[in-house]
């Protein structure tokens, strides 16, 4: 393409996310933005100042990192078996997974790494996930009390124990007695979502139910919270395995 009619690729530097400035003078009359694996892309006319494409993204700010945030939450889906090729991330955690012929099933995690023993044909085979429940179960114990513990002191919300589920439909609740109850797959959520249901929780040591008092005290911990909960109503069911 001849460089009079387009100059392409140039970065700008924001304190937040990376720009990719697309200048035309072909086509291009306006300024627009687009999100495109993970940059935000502007397009801008050809003589377009940087100062100019800079305010522009400052007036959009809210929604340019809200759509960021949409994207890095669906790239984290988990799909099917709760690992992809060897992998597994729990919370903010990533371990190898990896497997071994044996007479009998068995697991030891080594630190990043889970070995998993079996007369199975390899991860992909189904009889894999009944050994590995029981330790993601654990670790979810571990991990959700950890986090409640810490947003119950940054709230100065207090509850009483933490039980850990296994619910096919229902991702945490909490009684009037303050005990909190988590399904345990949260953990193959991203970090983002497993918080929104603990903020969620918590909140209800305020208002035991879901009305718009109650949503406040959510939005004031978490301002980007429909974003986790669009997460879980579109990527929930790839939690189940």
């Amino acid at each position: 393409m001849d460089s009079r009619r387009r100059k392409s690729g140039k970065h700008l530097s924001t304190p937040d996310y990376e720009v990719v400035v697309l200048r035309s003078a072909a086509r291009q009359k306006t300024l627009s933005f687009s999100i495109d694996n993970g940059t935000v892309v502007v397009r801008a006319p050809l003589h377009t100042t940087d100062e100019e494409i800079l305010n522009l993204l400052d007036r959009h700010r809210t929604r340019i990192v809200k759509l960021l945030h949409e994207k890095e939450l669906t790239d984290t889906a988990v799909r099917n078996l709760p690992w992809r090729e060897g992998k597994l991330r729990v919370f903010d955690y990533q371990f190898d997974v990896q497997f071994s012929p044996a007479s009998g099933w068995a697991l030891r995690s080594d630190g990043q790494v889970l070995n998993v023993y079996g007369p199975g044909q390899g991860l992909d085979d189904p009889a894999t996930i009944p050994v590995l429940v029981p330790w993601l179960r654990r670790r979810a114990q571990e991990i959700l009390t950890e986090r409640a513990e810490l947003w119950s002191h940054k709230m100065a919300i207090s509850f009483e124990r933490i039980t850990i589920r296994d619910q096919k439909t229902r991702w945490g609740s909490c009684s009037s007695m303050g005990n909190l109850n988590f399904n345990w797959r949260l953990i193959l959520a991203p970090p983002a979502v497993l918080d929104y249901v603990v903020v969620h929780e918590l909140c209800h040591r305020l208002e035991m139910n879901h009305s718009q008092r109650f949503w406040t005290h959510v939005e004031r911990w978490l301002p980007d919270y429909r974003v986790a909960r669009t997460w879980l109503r579109e990527h929930g069911k790839s939690l189940q395995f």
